[in-house]
């Protein structure tokens, strides 16, 4: 569900990180199953931007996990995400 969401959504998601929030980020930390983190996802996001989409090859699912792999070092979200 979450590789699907980001394959679709991919272009929209990379604005929505490098601007540090936006409606598709929302809804993917939706499917996460995350709650009360959104603020704390967005930062990391936005900080990890260029880590996260280092190439113009980078791929959905190279992004998803790259993220996800930056989000599981913050032990807040970890706790607040149910499918991380």
């Amino acid at each position: 569900e979450q590789e699907a969401f980001v394959e679709a959504n991919f272009d929209a998601l990379q604005q929505d990180i490098a601007a540090g929030g936006g409606p598709h980020l929302d809804a993917l930390v939706e499917l996460m199953g995350c709650e009360g983190v959104g603020d704390d996802i967005n930062t990391v996001a936005q900080s990890r931007y260029e880590t996260l989409f280092s190439s113009e090859n980078t791929t959905p699912f190279a992004a998803l996990y790259g993220l996800k792999g930056e989000m599981s070092m913050n032990e807040d979200i970890v706790l607040a995400c149910t499918r991380l």
